[in-house]
């Protein structure tokens, strides 16, 4: 072997020859020689590839076997990029970098000469969502991890179920839910309606002792009638109810009194004392539909020159007149009306 300074630069130098063995080709500068790897290196002991720069200076380029160069002073990092699929087996060197991306929501961590890659928490608050009052609600993202996670309150409309009316129907209209009593009969048609009856010879005297309000045999002035069954005094025929002369006496009679007439006033009780003191006074007759066989009784009790008239309601006559005067104190009128018109006694 033979080296020849270049321009008198000692640190330039010619090699020419094959120096056999590895050799250390100058002390100065460490240039070593493998011949069984054909690798020349500076400032290593056992060079790895055909130009091992080590040392401090400007990197060029390494050119590989098969060809293709390094120009970038990163010749020994190899990025394994997951997301892109390059898991191509490579060689790692000591010294070499060995870099992971394309790891999104993976924590990497290394002790000693371990690796480990673990999931990245997320904002979901571990535990169990939904139960029987509340329904669970999750976002998930693009890669399929969870990333909130709640509840919500069951809230269910009837208009929202489809069979509700239905299945409403199906639990309401049931046979077992209706058991027949001693004086009720029910008919069910599951799922549909129900209906009561009255069942034959069921009802007695005990069940006919009532008080109704409002309209009907009260002659629709909101009193309460109270009727007792008596088969002596009492006749129910077609729904007609009748008190026979012979089941009535003077201590069962009951009239209504009304002293507080005043002009324009509708007559509706039985007896009626009636003031003019202020002035004239009129008032009227109910309507005959509704009074047929009834009597009324009408007095004036005030001594005044006034007058008390008794006007016709309709176009009904008393006695063929349109109306009836009392004009002295203490005179009164007996009235009883046939349905149509009105007639004194």
């Amino acid at each position: 072997m033979a080296y020849y300074p270049l321009d008198k630069n000692p640190s330039g130098m010619l090699f020419v020859g094959d120096p056999g063995a590895s050799a250390l080709l100058a002390t100065d500068t460490t240039f070593v020689y493998d011949s069984g790897q054909g690798f020349l290196g500076i400032n290593v002991s056992q060079p790895e590839y055909e130009l091992d720069v080590s040392g401090t200076g400007t990197f060029r380029e390494i050119r590989w076997a098969d060809g293709t160069s390094q120009t970038t002073a990163a010749a020994g990092a190899y990025t394994f990029d997951a997301a892109a699929g390059n898991e191509t087996a490579v060689t790692i060197n000591n010294g070499d970098v060995l870099k992971f991306s394309g790891l999104d929501g993976i924590e990497v961590t290394r002790s000693s000469q371990t690796m480990q890659f673990d999931l990245k928490n997320t904002a979901v608050t571990p535990g169990s969502y939904g139960d029987a009052s509340t329904i669970s609600t999750f976002t998930v993202d693009q890669q399929g991890r969870l990333t909130a996670a709640g509840e919500t309150s069951v809230s269910i409309t009837a208009s929202q179920v489809s069979d509700f009316a239905s299945q409403v129907s199906g639990v309401v209209f049931d046979a077992n839910n209706f058991v027949d009593s001693a004086t009720i009969d029910f008919t069910v048609l599951d799922g549909v309606n129900v209906t009561g009856a009255v069942k034959t010879n069921s009802i007695n005297e005990n069940y006919l002792t009532t008080s109704v309000a409002g309209d009907g045999l009260a002659g629709g002035n909101g009193t309460a009638l109270s009727v007792n069954v008596d088969d002596s005094s009492i006749v129910i025929t077609s729904d007609t109810l009748e008190v026979p002369d012979s089941g009535i006496t003077e201590l069962k009679r009951y009239r209504t009194v009304d002293s507080s007439l005043v002009d324009t006033n509708t007559i509706s009780s039985d007896v009626n004392l009636v003031s003019a003191a202020g002035g004239n006074v009129l008032v009227n007759l109910p309507a005959p539909p509704i009074s047929a066989g009834r009597l009324l009784y009408v007095k004036k009790t005030d001594s005044s020159a006034n007058t008390v008239t008794i006007d016709q309601n309709g176009s009904e006559t008393i006695d063929g007149g349109a109306s009836y005067v009392l004009y002295n104190q203490f005179e009164s009128v007996t009235l009883i009306c046939d349905g149509t018109n009105w007639h004194v006694f």
